[in-house]
């Protein structure tokens, strides 16, 4: 393969014996890379390389909890004044000690690129002053107190290099300086190209050197380009594949198939009644919706383990709150919270005790006195969103209630949403390990001063949608409750102030349980994150949760850091190594087929799909917690 050959050649300058006894791990990607200056990088693929290249101060363990980074220890007494002790065996790639002052250097070049705290790094804006007592401590004083270690989204660069560059900000990587191919993570950037990016094992990654001689990340077209690929045989591993394309590749038996815990929600969202600032009501949604009973009613009828059968062909597990198992310590709901029970008539129970009832036609009937007819917008190209507002259209009606679909596209919902211009809406939306994020966007302050002007037609083709304000392109809106809680918004500070993180645990719990019972946000399903892989070449992958998570597209290195190679007759090099390799080599025509089998025309669907949530883990994967 031209791609594979190109970045292959790249990986010869500095030849390790490492890199010649073991395979490289070939990924497939199917997203734009964009910028891979750390100072500057946005996109999703772009985080998913960087992490594997440099360290951050605290990094995520393999159960996603704060672990162990370029500093071994930290600690606080007041949520504002943060101290780290780095560890004194952390270097760089060519061997240089790794100290507070390449700390320094990377906080100033990140918070001088990023001197108004927005962009694609609005975490220093809550960072005051960066301090270095000595040469292995470091002061971080921020603004407003937080309960987590600020820093953990800062790549940590190698002063002694960047340091050369006049602006750190217009380094190319990799430059012909070399500022780009020195780094402290598992993996180093060696070459980047049209055809994807390449980088080779760093020997000195404190945590060992990785079983793989290096990565490279293959770019393609689409994902079905991608995944006759992967059965060709030409790349090694394929991550956020769709449910259908799972069952497809267990079919296989040179292909494993991985579904672990996801880190993204499908959700349910009601309008409650959205107010803004001054507690008025905006938008055009049925009044019908701020009858707690009615709300009530709805999210008992719909049956949740129906719409993961149906919907996602098993491979998803029930929603509870917003924040999904992939991150345990802080899902599920606090101890105390009853779980609704799910039915259509225990539902029609809650509306007769509520004085609705049905017409002659079979209508629902409210107080008010008219048929009660809802709408449901969803993304028109996702078909999980697809099959699950049909679900939920044929159990409404089993109660009177009328549903109206109305395909749409995230960006539209989203807007209409924040306006309050809906009833009823579909959204998938991708969490990161900090909850304060999830439950920032239901406080009493993240209500709109004003109701934004915006279209309220859904239109999945249109492309008038004004996406130059945070307000109407922000992914946060799908997560709003449109409601202000006392109660919540202590919590909230309770739990963002809160260093112990079994007790921010309790008051994280506690705060998505006012949710889970106001009935505003229904947490249908958590999809699973689904992989595949090659078990020619690498047999198995770092899971992070370690015993039941993904496999690709976390927030951490662990899974390509602790790929193991097949014992035998991997060579990871795009050779043919085994008769049933080379068939498939030879037979590209039935590679095509079989990859074509039951996945249909879903390329532009998943693309489609993937823009939708990228801009959500453009944070996440950064790791804020506002």
């Amino acid at each position: 393969m031209v791609a594979g050959a190109c970045l292959l050649a790249a990986l010869s300058p500095a030849p390790l014996a490492e890199a010649i006894q073991a395979p490289v791990l070939r990924v497939a990607l199917t997203s734009p890379i964009g910028e891979l200056n750390p100072l500057l990088a946005s996109t999703d693929a772009a985080g998913q390389i960087l992490k594997y290249q440099y360290e951050t101060l605290v990094s995520l363990d393999e159960d996603n909890r704060i672990g162990e980074g370029v500093a071994r220890s930290w600690n606080t007494a007041d949520g504002k004044i943060w101290t780290f002790s780095l560890s004194d065996d952390r270097v760089f790639s060519d061997g240089t000690s790794l100290t507070s002052a390449d700390v320094l250097y990377s906080f100033a070049a990140l918070m001088t690129v990023h001197a108004d705290g927005t962009a694609t790094h609005p975490e220093v804006g809550n960072i005051a002053e960066v301090a270095a007592p000595d040469e292995y401590t470091v002061v971080i004083e921020v603004f407003r107190p937080q309960a987590f270690p600020p820093g953990t989204s800062v790549f940590i660069l190698p002063q002694h290099i960047w340091s050369i560059a006049s602006d750190p900000a217009a380094v190319s990587v990799p430059g012909d300086d070399g500022a780009a191919t020195v780094g402290s993570g598992p993996f180093l950037l060696t070459a980047v190209t049209e055809a994807g990016v390449a980088m080779r094992a760093n020997p000195l990654f404190w945590r060992g050197t990785p079983a793989a001689a290096g990565v490279l990340w293959q770019i393609y077209d689409d994902q079905l380009s991608a995944m006759n690929a992967l059965v060709a045989g030409e790349v090694d591993v394929m991550a956020d594949i769709t449910p259908r394309d799972a069952r497809t590749l267990e079919t296989l038996d040179f292909v494993d198939v991985s579904a672990g815990v996801g880190e993204s929600a499908l959700i349910l969202g009601i309008n409650s009644g959205h107010t803004n600032l001054g507690g008025t009501f905006i938008g055009d949604g049925s009044p019908a919706l701020r009858d707690p009973a009615m709300r009530r009613a709805i999210t008992t009828a719909i049956d949740v383990d129906d719409i993961i059968e149906q919907a996602f062909i098993g491979m998803a597990r029930p929603g509870v709150t917003l924040m999904p198992p992939a991150y345990s310590h802080y899902s599920g709901l606090a101890s105390g919270t009853t779980a609704r029970e799910h039915g259509v008539e225990a539902a029609a129970e809650l509306l007769a005790a509520a004085n609705y009832r049905l017409g002659a036609d079979g209508k629902l009937i409210g107080p008010y006195g008219t048929a009660l007819v809802l709408r449901l917008a969803f993304v028109a190209t996702d078909a999980s969103h697809q099959r699950t507002a049909l679900l939920i259209r044929q159990t409404l009606a089993q109660l009177g209630i009328a549903v109206v679909l109305l395909p749409s596209n995230a960006e539209l919902i989203s807007a209409n949403v924040l306006s309050g211009n809906h009833d009823l809406y579909l959204a998938t939306h991708a969490a990161g390990p900090y909850p304060s994020v999830l439950l920032g966007a239901n406080v009493c302050a993240a209500r709109p001063p004003v109701a934004p002007p915006v279209p309220t037609d859904p239109n999945p083709d249109d492309a008038s949608v004004d996406q130059s304000t945070d307000e109407q392109a922000s992914p946060w809106a799908v997560i709003s409750s449109g409601w202000c809680s006392p109660a919540f918004d202590e919590l909230y500070a309770a739990q963002a102030f809160e260093p112990g993180p079994d007790r921010r645990a309790e008051f994280v719990k506690e705060a998505f349980s006012l949710l889970y019972d106001y009935d505003s946000l229904m947490v249908l399903a958590y999809p699973d994150a689904l992989s595949a892989w090659w078990n020619q070449e690498f047999v198995s992958f770092g899971r992070t949760p370690a015993t039941d998570g993904a496999v690709g597209s976390t927030l951490s290195y662990w899974t390509y850091y602790l790929a193991v190679p097949a014992k035998e007759g991997a060579t990871g090099l795009g050779t043919v190594s085994t008769p049933e390799r080379s068939w498939w080599r030879t037979g590209a025509i039935a590679a095509g087929i079989v990859a074509g089998i039951g996945l249909g025309m879903w390329a532009n669907r998943r693309r489609k799909r993937h823009a939708q949530t990228r801009s959500a883990r453009r944070i996440d994967w950064r790791g804020h917690d506002k």
